[in-house]
């Protein structure tokens, strides 16, 4: 996991964890850490597109779509989302 993750404010992390509950299968989620490989939650491209849309309405920011597929851990998504929030301020 980067050292970035750290930097996150803990309430993007929360809605990180929150939508990907919310959007993934319950039995792929129950040890969701920031950890978690993405792929081991078993998106595919629409679900990830509805998981940022989710994330977008919730911390009332934009993410980079092209940068999806890049993101390999929940963390890398967490930083992502961290990102964005830190540009809309």
């Amino acid at each position: 996991m980067s050292v970035e993750v750290f930097a996150i404010e803990e309430r993007v992390v929360e809605q990180v964890l929150r939508v990907l509950r919310d959007c993934c299968d319950n039995r792929l989620t129950a040890d969701l850490s920031l950890d978690t490989p993405l792929r081991s939650l078993r998106m595919d491209s629409m679900k990830m597109v509805q998981i940022v849309y989710e994330l977008e309405v919730a911390l009332d920011i934009e993410m980079e779509e092209h940068r999806l597929f890049q993101l390999e851990s929940v963390g890398d998504l967490a930083v992502m989302a961290g990102e964005a929030v830190r540009s809309a301020a």
